[in-house]
């Protein structure tokens, strides 16, 4: 009579390797025998015999199928969690089937699977960890679960997807999750998504409209570094709002190349460096609007336009528009407060100063943004010719991607 194991123990059934556990009964697929090398298609099962007793097989050993030569996977019903590197660098996989049962796939589960094409994460997917299908570059279709919150680092990084459609359960996105997905064209990002992480869409270069839903709390500066072709953003720009209705510093490199800007009403204060460097061209100022941060335009050379709704000049840092070519565009403001603004310090000096019209723009709960069409500096050069990372004290020219040149003065 054969005693049954005492724990657990890693014993060989068929051609795979299990470690089992006599307590609850389950098995963990740990598939170190060599001959699993070159198997076409592997099925791991739901349950396992063992000395009589039927144990459940409830997860993917990390590394368990690195590196081999399959081409198809199936995993039974039963199985709960697919381990790190369970199938990392199975560079001929074509074909995976994840049952409902499972509800975590390991970091790098999948990581330069370079021949698989399409995959369906079932709805019990909670999360799908870092590098989890990073560099399958074939993978052109995916499908997300109902159930999934969380998306790891690079979980999808350079991969072929050409779209991509987000559940309503998605809480966090994290940095670089798809990143360098040339493919991509189109984002919208559901109400539930609270966390957008570092170049999560960074280096998309053919990714041209953005949606962003009401639940984001925290978009990192760079979430969409490099992607330079974004032509269309639909945002609440409560969104970037602080508790202090104070706009987020550094809104605009949120959306670099993204030149115009219409903001909610109810903002009280544009914050230090909100349009820094960016390219806005076109800015909508709700009249709620009392003051406006430091440097809140430095480095902005393509301003054209800004409607300013606020009846009271707004409370204005001395170097907000510096480095800037303000002086250059035009100020709607109220008729009534347009001899204000005339004579207040900083915005007497924009090129003109006229009153607002029914046609112009108007603070709205929806901001939508679109890319500005206009030109931007590519060099800047003292007066002996040599170039500057960037503007320095006395007079610069600035060369714009039109080939025309400015000079401007920095006091």
């Amino acid at each position: 009579m054969m005693l049954p194991l005492l724990a657990s123990a890693s014993v060989k059934i068929g051609d795979f390797y299990y470690e089992l556990n006599a307590e609850t009964q389950t098995a963990e697929l740990v598939a170190k025998s060599g001959k699993y090398w070159f198997y076409k298609e592997v099925v791991i099962p739901s349950s396992v015999t063992y000395e009589g007793i039927d144990y459940n097989v409830t997860s993917i050993a990390n590394a368990a199928f690195e590196e081999c030569y399959m081409t198809s996977v199936t995993i039974s019903e039963g199985v709960t969690k697919i381990g790190n590197a369970a199938f990392e660098g199975c560079s001929r996989l074509t074909s995976v089937t994840i049952p409902n049962s499972v509800k975590a796939i390991g970091n790098s589960a999948f990581y330069k699977c370079s021949a698989l094409q399409s995959i369906i994460i079932p709805d019990g997917v909670t999360t799908i960890g870092e590098d989890a299908f990073s560099h399958c570059k074939e993978l052109t279709s995916v499908s997300l679960g109902s159930g999934l919150t969380s998306i790891g680092k690079w979980a999808f990084h350079m991969v072929g997807i050409t779209s991509i459609t987000f559940p309503q359960s998605l809480r966090v996105i994290s940095t670089r999750a798809f990143e360098g997905c040339q493919g991509l064209t189109e984002v919208v990002i559901p109400d539930g998504v609270t966390t957008i992480g570092w170049r999560a869409f960074g280096n998309c270069q053919n990714l041209n409209t953005v949606t962003v839903g009401k639940g984001i709390e925290t978009m990192d500066a760079g979430t969409f570094e490099e992607s330079d072709n974004i032509r269309n953003v639909s945002i609440h720009c409560n969104n970037f709002i602080e508790k202090d209705h104070t706009l987020y510093e550094g809104i605009g490199r949120v959306f670099l190349s993204v030149g115009k800007f219409v903001l909610d009403e109810g903002l009280t204060r544009l914050g230090a460096s909100a349009f820094s460097g960016c390219y806005v061209y076109s800015l909508t100022i709700p009249s709620s609007v009392t003051s406006i941060g430091s440097d809140a335009f430095y480095y902005s050379f393509c301003l054209a336009d800004i409607y300013c709704y606020a009846e009271q000049v707004p409370e204005t840092a001395s170097n907000a528009f510096n480095v800037s070519n303000y002086t250059e565009a035009t100020l709607h403001v109220p008729a009534n407060a347009v001899e204000a603004y005339k004579s207040a310090e900083l915005w007497k000096n924009f090129g003109s100063i006229v009153a607002l019209t029914e046609e112009d723009p108007k603070p709205t709960a929806i901001s939508t943004m679109e890319y500005a069409p206009t030109t931007y500096n590519k060099a800047i050069y003292d007066l002996q010719g040599h170039q500057l990372a960037q503007p320095k004290k006395g007079l610069n020219i600035i060369r714009m991607s039109d080939g025309t040149t400015k000079k401007v003065i920095i006091k």
